[in-house]
């Protein structure tokens, strides 16, 4: 299904926390020491951003215009333009204001959520970040978000287990599930708005959001520590995953293929993306190391 290809490693490298592709072909990183860095198709490193703030937790990147924000542990938030990598705007939010964040497709507002569980929405068109609505969940710590392609919905992951789907248009929880028994460390969201949870009991579940009924449509078992990335390819015949057991796993959703099971790390893997057309896979771990995959039948 799919073949390690490229690979970027540093013994001197710090731990890569984050990940996500850009619309160019590009990948975007984060690291434990508050580094950004992009890289080209071929992991070379195109620009290296060092930054005083801690460890950066969450990356996303608009597919429209040109920018790529990232957040960190002591709640800074940066937007850059991906083809300089100079910040654009800035804002210092504080520890536990901030943890996972999104950018809707069109670059113009970014999502966030804190650790009193509050989302809450940002216009970033201007000089400055703009709050322009808020979600109190009730659920406690926000570890993970996810955003759906038609930006109809946001997913928020939290440190008890809550998963949480928001509806963008009238800011109201539309559906919550109570089937994790532990943290959800990621979610994503497929083209056709089925969402996908990783969790700390080592379990991904997947639900519809367009149905009235909150339920479980389907769970993967595979891995044998945490599930800290997921990622759906854009035809959604596959899902990857990746956890505390080094592993990266690519699940057939179509098909009655057993699932792939690729080592490809000396330590945890922290992040699993997708690239736009499906094609290929990137993930980055705790070794300081970038691996990228491609898929061997054609789409």
């Amino acid at each position: 299904m799919f073949a390690p290809t490229k690979n970027y490693s540093n013994p001197d490298a710090e731990a890569i926390w984050v990940s996500t592709w850009l619309p160019n072909g590009e990948v975007a990183t984060g690291s434990v020491d508050g580094t950004t860095s992009i890289w080209t198709p071929s992991l070379e490193q195109k620009f290296n951003l060092k930054s005083q703030h801690m460890g950066v937790v969450s990356i996303s990147a608009s597919e429209e215009n040109g920018i790529v924000a990232t957040s960190t542990v002591d709640g800074y938030v940066c937007i850059r333009a991906t083809d300089t990598g100079i910040p654009s705007k800035s804002i210092t939010l504080g520890p536990m204001e901030v943890w996972p964040i999104v950018l809707t497709s069109d670059g113009k507002r970014l999502i966030t959520g804190n650790g009193a569980g509050i989302v809450k929405i940002w216009n970033i068109e201007g000089e400055t970040f703009e709050a322009v609505g808020e979600v109190e969940t009730n659920s406690g710590f926000i570890m993970s978000m996810a955003i759906s392609k038609d930006n109809a919905y946001v997913a928020t992951g939290h440190k008890n287990g809550i998963v949480n789907v928001i509806g963008l248009v009238r800011k109201t929880i539309i559906h919550t599930y109570n089937d994790h028994s532990m943290a959800v460390r990621c979610l994503c969201f497929s083209p056709s708005s089925r969402l996908y949870t990783g969790s700390d009991d080592k379990t991904i579940i997947s639900y519809n959001v367009l149905t009235k009924e909150s339920v479980v449509e389907h769970t993967y078992s595979g891995h044998s520590g945490w599930v800290t990335g997921v990622s759906v390819s854009a035809d959604e015949q596959y899902l990857a995953s990746c956890g505390t057991d080094r592993k990266m796993i690519v699940w057939p959703l179509k098909t009655d293929n057993s699932m792939q099971t690729l080592d490809c790390h000396n330590g945890i893997v922290w992040s699993v993306a997708f690239n736009r057309e499906g094609t290929r896979i990137v993930s980055t771990g705790d070794d300081g190391s970038i691996q990228i995959y491609d898929r061997q039948e054609s789409i």
